[in-house]
């Protein structure tokens, strides 16, 4: 359960203080270790959120407090994480519908749901080799997976490890390559695309 509060004292020098609670009680006890965000320190006065807890003796402590802006940051890339869950989930079913439906080869649904395993792998990866300044996945190798059908799977890890979404650059380059195999699957789809069909059912 979480409970609100104010941080009604705090000495930054020996990182703790006390948070009053919105609903009344005793003062609440918070040290600067139970504060979710790594780049901020708690501010006087400043509006809290936090689970409550008791020390060894039995008195209120705060534990996982965090700052209104931090919680509003974090349900957003939670929503963030849904809604591009929720549109990879969409795609693959769709295409593994319609590759069912016209009985065709389910080599383009394979190569995709593999594209996309492989594509949250290498960002993952990437964004593990960023933090520890290691050796990076070169981003034309991530455009490459997108481009053979990984982007449902990209759009996914971008969000999970908050990779490369504020490059506008890279970003550009993504939606150009998931357009592209959209615009190649529905080719496939679709009359116009007997031929590509033929070859592909000849793998």
């Amino acid at each position: 359960m979480r409970c609100k509060g104010t941080l009604s004292s705090w000495n930054d020098e020996r990182g703790f203080g006390f948070i009053t609670p919105h609903d009344g009680g005793k003062e609440v006890f918070l040290h600067v270790t139970e504060f979710r965000e790594r780049h901020h320190r708690p501010a006087l006065n400043q509006a809290l959120t936090y689970t409550p807890s008791q020390d060894a003796q039995g008195r209120p402590r705060a534990v996982k407090a965090s700052s209104a802006r931090h919680d509003r940051i974090q349900n957003q890339r939670r929503s963030g994480i849904d809604l591009t869950f929720f549109v990879a989930v969409l795609y693959l079913c769709g295409l593994y519908l319609s590759v069912v439906q016209r009985n065709g080869s389910m080599f383009l649904f394979v190569l995709s749901a593999c594209a996309s395993g492989i594509a949250f792998f290498l960002y993952a990866s990437d964004k593990a080799a960023a933090k520890q300044h290691l050796w990076r996945t070169p981003e034309a190798r991530l455009h490459l997976v997108s481009l053979l059908g990984g982007w449902p799977g990209a759009l996914v890890a971008q969000q999970v490890f908050r990779h490369k979404t504020k490059k506008l650059k890279f970003q550009a380059v993504f939606w150009v390559t998931a357009a592209l195999n959209l615009a190649v699957v529905v080719c496939l789809l679709t009359p116009g695309g007997s031929v590509l069909r033929s070859w592909i059912g000849t793998w």
